[in-house]
């Protein structure tokens, strides 16, 4: 049902109301090869946000941790770099923006590297890669085109972990 009220220099007032259900939302975001309700991959490990959007790290930590990872945030680059270096040997990998105020995303990456190039990073960014991104001695592990879903990150990091402790 649907009703909606509205005066004059007061607004519009709409209420809805829906049935009560007890079955689980379709929210779409099932993973590739996954139908909704089977069983999505389980991460285990630590996932390191760069990302100077606050409302990108929310949505992406609640459905990483929903999926089994630890989050860390960092909100630019430098502080990126920094918790890199506090969990070194812990991180399972790096969701890196490629657009954001402070130092450039390669050389964010290229310290990251310097300190574990094990780890892969996840370069996700509006803008599609460049061959000159390809080509630079430390190209990221995957791009991820924004905007994405939860299911594309988890994927991705199943797919770029497998062979990892």
């Amino acid at each position: 049902m649907v009703h909606v009220a509205s005066e004059r220099g007061s607004g519009t007032a709409a209420t809805v109301l829906l049935p009560l259900t007890d079955q689980p939302a379709d929210t779409g975001d099932a993973p590739e090869g996954h139908a909704p309700g089977e069983p999505e991959p389980v991460l285990r490990g630590t996932l390191l946000i760069v990302d100077d959007e606050p409302g990108v790290r929310n949505v992406v930590r609640a459905a990483m941790e929903r999926r089994g990872l630890k989050v860390i945030e960092a909100g630019d680059g430098a502080e990126g770099v920094d918790r890199f270096r506090e969990h070194a040997g812990n991180l399972l990998t790096v969701l890196l923006d490629r657009t954001m105020p402070g130092p450039d995303w390669r050389d964010v990456m290229g310290w990251m590297r310097t300190i574990d190039a094990s780890v892969p990073i996840i370069v996700a960014s509006g803008y599609p890669p460049t061959e000159e991104d390809a080509r630079s001695s430390y190209a990221p592990d995957a791009f991820l085109q924004k905007p994405y879903r939860p299911s594309q990150v988890v994927e991705l990091i199943a797919e770029l972990t497998q062979h990892r402790e």
